[in-house]
């Protein structure tokens, strides 16, 4: 457990869960999942891959810019997404705790 001080407040949060089966994991908190659901995941069976690979456009100098500006505009496009192997097994997801 880690005590922090933020704007003249104390605070206290778990960075890491130790196990007694000879493991640690890192514990994130996410704004976006509820606080009565736990999601365990297997980094080594989650990949960033490509999903629509990256290409650049140009417009300007020669040729009118789509809002009318006497502009040279780059713009680089792309876009990745999560690949997850064995969803079933690799990773878990415990919903509706009771915390006290």
């Amino acid at each position: 457990m880690r005590t922090t001080w933020q704007e003249g407040r104390v605070g206290r949060h778990v960075t890491e869960f130790v196990s007694d089966l000879g493991f640690t994991a890192e514990v994130i908190v996410d704004p976006i999942v509820s606080k009565s659901d736990l999601l365990i995941i297997q980094p080594e069976k989650v990949k960033v891959i490509p999903f629509r690979p990256f290409f650049r456009t140009e417009w300007g100098l020669d040729t009118s810019a789509p809002n009318g500006d006497d502009v040279y505009y780059t713009r680089v496009i792309g876009e990745h997404t999560l690949q997850v192997v064995d969803p079933a097994y690799a990773h878990a997801a415990a919903t509706n705790l009771a915390w006290e």
